[in-house]
C-alpha cells in the first residue's frame, strides 16, 4: 500500500496498522510462510499485552513495551506516513516519552531506507543533550537504534 501524507489525509488507527503490516509483508520483512492473518493476530496480541502502550502520531503508530527496571521503552513503529512526517512523528514521540520520565528508548530498524532519516534526526538531537545512536546488528537483520534522553525538553526545541 502507498504511504499517505498525514498533513493531507489522516488515516485511522486500523488503516495505519493494516497498511503497515501489508507493507511489511510485501517487502519481505514478514516471512513468506506467515499469512497476513497470522501477522495481524501477532501484532494485535502484542498490542494487548501488559506494559504495552500505543500512540498514534500522524499516520504512524508507536508500540512501546516498558521495562521499569531499566527505565527503557522498546518501540516498534508501524508507519504509513511519508518520510518527512515520520521524522517529525518520531521526534514528537521521543518528546512524549521524555515528558513521561523515560530515560532510554530502543528499537530495531529492519529497513535500511530509514537510515538517512535517522541521521537527520540524529543531527537534530545533537543540538540538544539527547543522544541517538544506531548500530548494525550482528545476529539479526537490521540495525539497533538507541536513544538516551537528556534533561533539555525536546518539545521546547521543536
Amino acid at each position: 500500500m502507498e504511504l499517505v501524507d498525514s498533513k493531507k489525509e489522516k488515516l485511522s488507527y486500523n488503516q495505519v496498522l493494516f497498511g503497515a503490516i501489508t507493507n511489511l509483508k510485501s517487502s519481505g520483512q514478514i516471512p513468506e510462510d506467515v499469512t497476513m492473518r497470522q501477522a495481524a493476530a501477532t501484532v494485535l496480541e502484542e498490542i494487548g499485552s501488559k506494559n504495552v502502550q500505543t500512540v498514534q502520531i500522524g499516520n504512524s503508530i508507536f508500540v512501546g513495551v516498558f521495562n521499569r527496571e531499566k527505565n527503557n521503552m522498546y518501540v516498534r513503529i508501524y508507519n504509513m506516513d511519508v518520510g518527512r512526517n515520520l521524522l517529525d512523528s518520531m521526534y514528537r514521540y521521543g518528546a512524549h516519552l521524555q515528558k513521561k520520565g523515560i530515560q532510554y528508548m530502543s528499537a530495531q530498524i529492519r529497513n535500511e531506507r530509514l537510515l538517512p532519516a535517522l541521521r537527520v534526526l540524529q543531527k537534530r538531537l545533537e543540538k540538544l543533550d539527547t543522544n541517538l545512536e544506531f548500530v548494525e546488528l550482528e545476529n539479526e537483520d537490521g540495525y539497533g537504534m538507541f536513544l538516551k534522553f537528556g534533561k533539555e525538553p525536546l518539545m521546547e526545541a521543536a
